[in-house]
């Protein structure tokens, strides 16, 4: 697997960064992700990223987690 390639994710942001968001954006995008959505209310950050910095994001201030954005099918 290429870790060039870019994947689309979510960023789950902890509770506590919620009226920081914007920064957290900032700060992933500075580590190399595209953000394509900051949604406050929630709490997620939308974007795409190489899989080969998914550790370094996980470790930045305020993200709880990164999951793979995956098309979703009702049952």
């Amino acid at each position: 697997m290429n870790s060039s390639k870019s994947n689309d994710v979510i960023v789950t942001i902890s509770d506590q960064y919620l009226e920081n968001i914007q920064a957290v954006a900032a700060e992933l995008e500075s580590a190399g992700m595209k953000v394509n959505k900051v949604l406050k209310t929630v709490g997620i950050i939308t974007g795409s990223m190489p899989s080969s910095i998914t550790d370094t994001l996980s470790n930045l201030e305020g993200v709880v987690s990164i999951e793979p954005d995956r098309p979703m099918q009702a049952i």
